[in-house]
Protein backbone atom coordinates (compact mmCIF):
# COMPACT_ATOMS: atom_id res chain seq x y z
CA UNK A 1 0.00 0.00 0.00
CA UNK A 2 1.60 3.51 -1.21
CA UNK A 3 1.82 6.42 1.35
CA UNK A 4 -1.15 8.05 -0.35
CA UNK A 5 -3.47 5.09 0.11
CA UNK A 6 -2.53 5.37 3.76
CA UNK A 7 -3.39 9.02 3.75
CA UNK A 8 -6.79 8.35 2.43
CA UNK A 9 -7.24 6.04 4.49
CA UNK A 10 -6.59 7.74 7.49
CA UNK A 11 -8.87 10.81 6.01
CA UNK A 12 -12.11 8.58 5.68
CA UNK A 13 -11.25 7.21 9.06
CA UNK A 14 -11.34 10.80 10.59
CA UNK A 15 -14.27 11.73 8.67
CA UNK A 16 -15.96 8.33 9.45
CA UNK A 17 -15.53 9.45 13.51
CA UNK A 18 -16.40 12.75 13.02
CA UNK A 19 -20.20 11.52 11.44
CA UNK A 20 -20.46 9.21 14.59
CA UNK A 21 -20.28 11.85 16.99
CA UNK A 22 -22.25 13.97 14.90
CA UNK A 23 -24.88 10.85 14.88
CA UNK A 24 -24.48 10.43 18.81
CA UNK A 25 -25.22 14.10 19.58
CA UNK A 26 -21.25 14.92 20.71
CA UNK A 27 -21.56 18.12 18.57
CA UNK A 28 -18.64 19.61 19.80
CA UNK A 29 -16.63 16.89 19.11
CA UNK A 30 -18.15 16.49 15.38
CA UNK A 31 -16.69 20.31 14.77
CA UNK A 32 -13.44 19.50 15.88
CA UNK A 33 -13.14 16.34 13.67
CA UNK A 34 -14.45 18.04 11.01
CA UNK A 35 -12.43 21.32 11.43
CA UNK A 36 -9.28 18.78 11.52
CA UNK A 37 -10.34 17.47 7.72
CA UNK A 38 -11.09 21.04 6.32
CA UNK A 39 -7.82 21.29 4.42
CA UNK A 40 -8.60 17.98 3.01
CA UNK A 41 -12.18 17.17 2.79
CA UNK A 42 -14.25 20.01 1.53
CA UNK A 43 -17.14 18.22 2.59
CA UNK A 44 -16.08 19.07 6.03
CA UNK A 45 -17.37 22.72 5.28
CA UNK A 46 -21.10 21.27 5.04
CA UNK A 47 -20.62 18.40 7.26
CA UNK A 48 -19.66 20.96 10.32
CA UNK A 49 -22.37 23.33 9.28
CA UNK A 50 -24.47 20.93 9.48
CA UNK A 51 -22.98 20.16 13.46
CA UNK A 52 -23.01 23.62 14.19
CA UNK A 53 -26.87 23.80 13.11
CA UNK A 54 -27.21 20.93 15.68
CA UNK A 55 -25.33 23.14 18.65
CA UNK A 56 -27.79 26.12 17.77
CA UNK A 57 -24.65 28.30 16.35
CA UNK A 58 -26.16 29.58 13.10
CA UNK A 59 -23.51 32.04 12.39
CA UNK A 60 -21.08 29.62 11.84
CA UNK A 61 -23.32 27.38 10.28
CA UNK A 62 -24.57 29.90 7.97
CA UNK A 63 -20.43 30.96 7.12
CA UNK A 64 -19.31 27.53 6.07
CA UNK A 65 -22.49 27.42 4.18
CA UNK A 66 -21.18 30.32 2.34
CA UNK A 67 -18.20 28.43 2.12
CA UNK A 68 -19.89 25.50 0.57
CA UNK A 69 -21.51 27.57 -2.30
CA UNK A 70 -18.18 29.17 -3.31
CA UNK A 71 -17.09 25.44 -3.98
CA UNK A 72 -20.10 24.11 -5.35
CA UNK A 73 -23.14 26.21 -5.49
CA UNK A 74 -25.39 23.39 -7.37
CA UNK A 75 -26.04 21.20 -4.18
CA UNK A 76 -29.21 20.71 -2.66
CA UNK A 77 -27.59 20.11 0.63
CA UNK A 78 -25.78 23.61 0.69
CA UNK A 79 -28.65 25.68 -0.38
CA UNK A 80 -31.07 23.70 2.33
CA UNK A 81 -29.35 23.31 5.28
CA UNK A 82 -28.76 27.23 4.79
CA UNK A 83 -32.56 28.01 4.85
CA UNK A 84 -32.63 25.90 7.80
CA UNK A 85 -29.88 28.00 9.60
CA UNK A 86 -31.81 31.01 8.29
CA UNK A 87 -35.29 29.99 9.75
CA UNK A 88 -33.54 29.46 13.32
CA UNK A 89 -32.29 32.34 13.21
CA UNK A 90 -35.90 33.59 12.62
CA UNK A 91 -34.69 35.41 9.18
CA UNK A 92 -38.09 33.77 7.12
CA UNK A 93 -37.82 35.76 3.86
CA UNK A 94 -34.03 34.46 3.88
CA UNK A 95 -34.65 30.96 4.27
CA UNK A 96 -37.68 30.81 1.79
CA UNK A 97 -35.12 31.89 -0.49
CA UNK A 98 -32.51 29.52 0.24
CA UNK A 99 -35.35 26.59 0.37
CA UNK A 100 -36.63 28.15 -3.40
CA UNK A 101 -32.89 27.95 -4.40
CA UNK A 102 -32.80 24.23 -3.20
CA UNK A 103 -36.11 23.05 -4.95
CA UNK A 104 -34.26 22.57 -8.68
CA UNK A 105 -31.25 20.98 -7.41
CA UNK A 106 -33.05 17.93 -5.03
CA UNK A 107 -32.19 15.07 -7.47
CA UNK A 108 -33.19 12.03 -4.41
CA UNK A 109 -36.66 11.35 -3.89
CA UNK A 110 -35.84 11.97 0.17
CA UNK A 111 -34.76 15.57 -1.13
CA UNK A 112 -38.01 16.15 -3.20
CA UNK A 113 -40.11 14.84 -0.17
CA UNK A 114 -38.56 17.42 2.55
CA UNK A 115 -39.12 20.83 0.02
Amino acid sequence: MCIRDRYMGYIKQQMEEAHQELIFGNFKQAIDGYTKLIDNVPDAYLYRAIAYIEATNYDLAIKDLEKCAQIDSNRFQVHFRWGIALFYKEQFAFALTAFKMAEPLAKEESEKAII
